[in-house]
């Protein structure tokens, strides 16, 4: 509400950019067009020495392109920091991030890309995400709040429907809660709390909510791993699901 800018960036407390990243922003920015609405960059992950972790696309695209030509832009890290926002897709549209709330960019970000003109591919990794050990996601004693993912479910689904488009992008809204709701957040608590009935009220969110899902073109061309996890979710057999995920990490590397 405060920014005054043409654009708009975010950068959580703990995070920074590479050297040189608003410089370099900037100067991409100034040769955008006016239908140029987002500009997704590469982010890495580092630990507290700044040695990195990881390395993640913002998308796989590398021309300029639009949501309605790849819908598919859903399934890409739904971040709101590796992006650079022209302000009013918020001033227009009066999304906002909801306060107080876990998994406040899942809520946000598939609402910004409907309104969105051009989204604009730089593959450079300006971003750097710190990787905390013992992160909140996997404490406890917040276990529940896991179940602010029904709330940002709910958000993005009804954002669509009021707009008339939840039809047209139905097959990606229901692949992209199939991985973030029926599988990620449920593994998350499980491997928490083997007994929390927090994955069984997310998983009855999910099904619910997609009865259909086994038939959604996305999942039926998914890796088998996912497809055995997600049975293996649906049927509350919690100990399958906990082994699985701890063979995914180590094969990982986690």
């Amino acid at each position: 509400d405060a920014a005054a800018g043409e654009f708009v960036l975010f950068v959580d407390s703990d995070d920074y950019l590479s050297e040189h990243a608003v410089s370099e922003m900037l100067t991409v920015l100034g040769g955008v067009d006016a239908e140029t609405d987002v500009v997704v960059f590469d982010f890495t992950h580092v630990d507290e020495n700044g040695r990195e972790l990881a390395a993640f696309r913002g998308t796989e695209k590398e021309e300029a392109f639009s949501f309605l030509e790849d819908p598919e832009q859903l399934f890409a890290p739904h971040n709101a920091v590796n992006k650079l926002w022209r302000r009013r897709l918020f001033t227009e549209s009066g999304i906002r991030f909801p306060d107080r709330k876990w998994f406040e960019d899942l809520a946000t970000v598939p609402k910004l890309y409907l309104p969105a003109g051009k989204i604009l591919p730089v593959h450079r990794a300006w971003y750097r995400y710190y990787q905390r050990s013992g992160s909140i996601m996997l404490d406890t004693a917040q276990t529940t709040r896991n179940l602010d993912m029904i709330d940002a479910v709910e958000s993005v689904l009804s954002f669509y429907r009021e707009r008339n488009a939840d039809h047209r992008y139905a097959p990606q809204l229901e692949y992209k809660f199939f991985y973030e709701e029926l599988l990620a957040s449920v593994t998350r608590v499980n491997q928490v709390d083997l007994r929390s009935p927090v994955q069984a009220q997310l998983r009855d969110d999910y099904v619910l909510r997609f009865p259909n899902w086994r038939s959604n073109p996305y999942v039926r061309s998914a890796p088998a791993s996912l497809r055995i996890l997600a049975e293996a979710v649906t049927h509350g057999n919690w100990h399958a699901v906990r082994t699985m995920t701890v063979l995914n990490n180590k094969r990982k590397g986690r």
